[in-house]
């Protein structure tokens, strides 16, 4: 999940999908955020993206 921010100058920021909790996959997404390892609740807003990675 990239979100690219709201504000001008805003830098993206991205996580990885962790867990998906819903049945219909819908959010919240539990999602781990790289630049300091910690795990929150994901909402995705319109200036989010949702990109599939395939391992």
């Amino acid at each position: 999940m990239t979100d690219s921010g709201v504000h001008l100058g805003d830098l993206p920021h991205v996580g990885v999908i962790a867990a998906v909790r819903m049945r219909m996959a819908l959010p919240p997404y539990e999602v781990r955020w790289p630049d300091d390892g910690r795990y929150a609740p994901g909402f995705p807003g319109p200036e989010a993206r949702v990109e599939p990675v395939f391992l």
